[in-house]
């Protein structure tokens, strides 16, 4: 089997970086192997850190009142779990488990911190900041869809309304509260 060097010098992320600044980067960042359905981060656990997919795949999933949600999957090359580099005391929004085996690095905000110079972490700077900017967009792209659904569906129930008499239109005040907005936010990021 490759070592952890050898494989990270396979991922597009670090395509443009020496082995020798690989190999520095598995000395200072502790790896970890994970079995086939093991937990890696548990929803609402404390966020500390963040990790590097070396290898395998692993499996994204939220849990909101008893039902339990896939989001996606994460992917060699991916770094998850950044809320822990950047928010102090914060805690996990989803449960990371293994698809199938699977190798990790941890990474600490003292280690990117402390070695910014290291060509490696400047790689996974660059990457997280396109990984984050690319969230952020696909957010706001959920959320303009779920406005405009719910700006037409406001639509339609006026019409409604307008042609009901008034215990009618008393009847819808809970279905508004469930199918607007705030309810479809809700239900695509499992708010309460």
């Amino acid at each position: 089997m490759p070592s952890i060097a050898e494989q990270l010098s396979q991922l597009h992320l670090f395509r443009n970086v020496e082995r020798k600044d690989l190999d520095r980067l598995v000395t200072i960042c502790p790896s970890s192997n994970y079995s086939i359905r093991q937990t890696i981060f548990t929803q609402g656990s404390p966020a500390d850190h963040a990790m590097l997919l070396v290898s395998g795949r692993l499996e994204v999933s939220i849990q909101t009142d008893n039902n339990v949600r896939h989001i996606g999957e994460i992917h060699p090359g991916e770094i998850f779990g950044e809320q822990g580099l950047f928010h102090n005391q914060g805690n996990r929004n989803a449960t990371v488990m293994a698809n199938q085996a699977s190798i990790c690095i941890k990474i600490t905000p003292d280690l990117m911190r402390d070695t910014w110079n290291n060509p490696a972490i400047v790689a996974m700077e660059r990457h997280l900041i396109g990984t984050m900017a690319r969230r952020i967009r696909t957010t706001n792209l959920a959320i303009q869809k779920v406005w405009k659904d719910s700006i037409k569906e406001e639509e339609k129930r006026e019409r409604q309304k307008s042609s009901r008499s008034r215990n009618d239109a008393t009847a819808d005040s809970s279905t508004e509260e469930s199918s607007g907005l705030l309810g479809k936010l809700r239900s695509i990021f499992g708010g309460k």
